[in-house]
């Protein structure tokens, strides 16, 4: 691959990184961005709900207070005459207001009436037990509230969840012990739903929080909420609608019920065609920055750059460390390079003389013990040339210590990276063993990786043998000089028996 061939893949995998990167960074910030919007509106909407919601409860406490603070319902409680029942408590009137259930309870707690719209059931008269068993006497929901003068909730029934508003009933001009309370309710069904669609604009669903078909995403929610306690959820469903999901309470803080609202993701359509009107846009901005840089660089840099390569490589080919590279007149980032490899070149050449003329045997390898460099004195103490030593390991004249011995020497030098030294006995080619004193360095890089090793060693057979011959004739004076010391207290020792023998001989006369 030529030079020019190297740099427009270069440019080309530069522009590519370039425009990945500001690709990574505009998706990131434009989804983040338009995903935030999105949510935003998901959020309002959820809040819009809830609004209804509670505007449903505001409606039926209005319909309530024109019932409860009214001189005839204040009667009514006293006399429960038949005629307001049959005058007021019609299908019509009811049915006008919005409301689907009313009950009349007197303050001792006993029932005066109740009213349930027909479309719940055929009989007038049919209201269902377990509401009234939810207002008996000291029913928390029968506790008016003294600061809005009224108590409202939601309850679970028998047939489903049911808003209700309860309110003292007191005479026309607000005055008047009250003798009773009436609750009218509504039940939370299909017409609050479409009734959520018409205000929100939006798809609305529903589910008890019982049921036991309970829709995956929905039981989703539900779990969310219950390690989280969080009512108010959001939920991407796929790439053209987001939900957002309202956890329904009834009076008494129990989850009863979770209401979906299903919105169009069309600013992130709009953001995803923006993005990629901008992706393309940038790409071409890019491509065109990074041609004409090529075409730059090529016409004025890489034409001296290719000059230098082919004479390095021409050096390189020659093995003449002596030669250098021509410096030019321009002084410039090119030629500053030419100056720093002859500088090189110089201190290389150095160290090849002085290795070189070395009278120690001097090794280079790699990191694997394979012969790079030899001088002349390691063909002279080995017995081996240099063109037989090259790709071999120093185990062409070794071999002849225990595999202990290299086992340490080798965890030395290439796992602790520290310097080795030691004796070892080599063969030379022609079979003759001689001991070498022996120190292998590491060489290490900047980052401290390991990128070969030297060996320098030093001959010592002779002085090891001087050693041996010295240590056997200090051995050989010291057992004669035993032997004499012996040889000397045996005398004094016999001249001492003498001596007593002298003195204890009997005297002639």
């Amino acid at each position: 691959m030529t030079l020019k061939q190297k740099s427009f893949l270069i440019s080309v995998s530069t522009t590519t990184m370039v425009v990945l990167f500001l690709t990574g960074i505009i998706y990131r910030v434009m989804t983040e961005g338009f995903q935030k919007v999105e949510n935003q509106r998901v959020e309002r909407n959820i809040k819009r709900i809830s609004a209804v919601l509670d505007d449903r409860l505001s409606q039926i406490n209005g319909k309530l207070a024109d019932w409860t603070v009214w001189d005839d319902t204040y009667k009514f409680f006293s006399d429960r005459n038949r005629a307001y029942i049959k005058s007021n408590l019609t299908q019509e009137s009811f049915e006008a207001s919005g409301i689907d259930e009313a009950i009349f309870i007197a303050k001792d707690g006993s029932l005066v009436t109740s009213f349930l719209l027909k479309k719940y059931t055929n009989q007038e008269k049919d209201f269902p037990a377990d509401i009234y068993e939810k207002f008996a006497t000291g029913s928390a929901l029968l506790k008016i509230d003294p600061t809005i003068g009224h108590q409202k909730g939601l309850i679970r029934t028998e047939d489903g969840l049911l808003f209700f508003v309860a309110r003292d009933a007191v005479k026309s001009d607000g005055t008047g012990v009250p003798n009773g309370t009436v609750v009218f309710a509504r039940y939370l069904n299909e017409d609050v739903l479409n009734s959520l669609r018409d205000l929100t604009q939006f798809e609305a669903g529903f589910s008890l929080w019982n049921s036991p078909n309970m829709p995956p995403d929905y039981q989703m929610i539900k779990n969310n909420f219950l390690s989280t306690g969080q009512t108010e959820q959001i939920k991407i469903k796929d790439s053209k609608i987001i939900s957002g999901y309202l956890v329904i309470k009834d009076f008494f803080g129990v989850p009863q019920a979770i209401i979906r609202s299903d919105i169009e993701r069309d600013i992130t359509l709009q953001g995803e065609q923006t993005k990629a009107l901008l992706t393309w846009s940038l790409l071409a901005t890019v491509l065109i920055l990074s041609l004409a840089n090529y075409f730059l660089v090529t016409g004025l840099l890489l034409k001296k750059i290719s000059r230098l390569s082919l004479e390095a490589e021409g050096l390189a080919t020659s093995g003449q460390i002596v030669k250098r590279l021509a410096i030019s007149q321009t002084s410039d980032e090119i030629d500053q390079l030419r100056l720093k490899i002859n500088s090189m070149l110089n201190s290389l050449q150095t160290t090849q003389i002085a290795i070189a003329s070395s009278n120690n045997h001097v090794v280079i390898t790699d990191t694997e013990g394979k012969i790079l460099f030899a001088n002349k004195a390691a063909e002279k103490l080995t017995g081996y040339r240099l063109d037989q030593m090259l790709g071999q390991t120093p185990r062409l004249w070794g071999r002849q210590m225990s595999p202990e011995f290299y086992q340490r020497m080798w965890d030395i030098i290439k796992n602790q990276k520290q310097v080795f030294t030691g004796e070892l006995t080599n063969k030379r080619q022609n079979g003759e063993t001689y001991i070498a004193q022996a120190t292998i360095s590491p060489v290490l890089d900047e980052q401290g990786t390991l990128t070969g090793f030297v060996a320098i060693e030093e001959d010592i057979t002779e002085r090891k043998n001087v050693e041996k011959n010295t240590k056997e004739n200090l051995d050989k004076l010291e057992k004669l000089n035993n032997l004499m010391v012996g040889r000397e207290l045996k005398m004094a020792e016999l001249k001492k028996e003498l001596a007593l023998c002298q003195e204890n001989k009997p005297k002639t006369v």
